[in-house]
């Protein structure tokens, strides 16, 4: 059985009064890498980064530092998580882009401590089980401006009733995740408070029991579903509809007959990361190519494109990608 395991970790703390300073660190079995960033308040943009690593794969990876400075200049807004993915990812390296957007969602959360009355007289050293035990007393009373994403200020997500249900279908919880730190049921209370519909929990090699994901939903009064993030050969995959739990790493088109047996389907978790073996390239898939490719095994290809050849290139009538169901004629 092959084990992978992979630790980031985020510091924050305030370097004055308009910079958050962040420490980023990456450990996994492969490689070792560490950023520092500062952010600029109030906008949170990038105005210093560093990195360097203390282990690598090959002798190419110090080619990846310099290619950090492209992020200076970059916000916190809603192109922030693709400009980093893009120039960092591709031009960097994917693992420091990873590490750079932990460091991003750390410092923003942090701007949330920044807010409290105890923060504007200067103190600051407010704990953050502090600050999130004055705003479970209530912060309504004491007249704090409520944290980004609250009822207050509005969901970050668009009402039911005008897009439909919203269910996140890639949720991790403690203790089943090692990735996670959050509980279910407090993972439930937040994607309630965010305005999710529902949410599909989908840990690491961990397959649920339907009773179980029955009394959550009895408990909570909220949609909670049941799936699993299998690693395979070629990097983790979602699965929806299957009940074996499966451990270890399984090879991927041993993983696609178990689903299709089942009826099921799958996901790739994080199709453009890179995978675990044999690199994406392995599967042909590019972002291009999987906006032409019906990926998931959720049913064939309708119409015209019964016949296509897969995008991926194999196969030469119905798609016979992993991540296809075959077609019926």
């Amino acid at each position: 059985m092959v084990k992978f395991t992979r630790s980031k970790l985020a510091s924050v703390y305030r370097k004055d009064d308009d910079t958050l300073s962040v420490h980023g660190v990456l450990e996994d079995d492969v490689y070792g890498l560490e950023v520092d960033l500062d952010f600029g308040l109030p906008d949170l943009e990038i105005r210093r980064i560093g990195g360097r690593w203390n282990r690598m794969e090959n002798s190419e990876c110090p080619r990846a530092i310099p290619f950090l400075q492209e992020a200076v200049g970059f916000r916190l807004d809603e192109t922030f998580t693709q400009k980093v993915q893009k120039v960092l990812g591709r031009k960097a390296c994917r693992h420091f882009a990873n590490l750079v957007l932990e460091c991003a969602e750390a410092a923003r959360d942090a701007t949330r401590l920044l807010r409290t009355p105890g923060q504007e007289a200067g103190n600051q050293d407010l704990e953050v089980a502090e600050y999130f035990g004055r705003a479970e007393a209530g912060d309504a009373s004491s007249g704090a401006p409520p944290p980004p994403g609250t009822a207050e200020e509005g969901p970050a997500f668009e009402t039911a009733k005008e897009t439909g249900l919203v269910i996140d279908l890639h949720v991790h919880s403690s203790p089943a995740s090692p990735c996670s730190s959050i509980t279910v049921d407090d993972l439930i209370a937040e994607a309630r408070r965010i305005g999710l519909g529902g949410i599909c929990l989908t840990d690491h090699n961990h397959c649920r029991e339907a009773r179980d994901l029955e009394d959550l939903r009895q408990r909570h009064g909220y949609l909670v579903l049941g799936g699993n993030e299998i690693t395979t050969d070629q990097g983790d995959i979602l699965v929806f509809g299957l009940e074996e739990d499966i451990r270890g790493v399984i090879r991927l088109e041993a993983l696609r007959e178990k689903v299709l047996q089942a009826e099921g389907f799958m996901i790739a978790a994080h199709p453009f990361r890179g995978f675990l073996t044999f690199g994406i390239g392995y599967l042909g898939l590019t972002p291009e190519k999987a906006r032409r490719c019906r990926p998931g095994g959720g049913g064939a290809p309708s119409g015209r494109n019964r016949r296509q050849r897969c995008p991926s290139g194999r196969g030469s009538g119905p798609f016979r990608h992993p991540f296809c169901r075959p077609c019926s004629e």
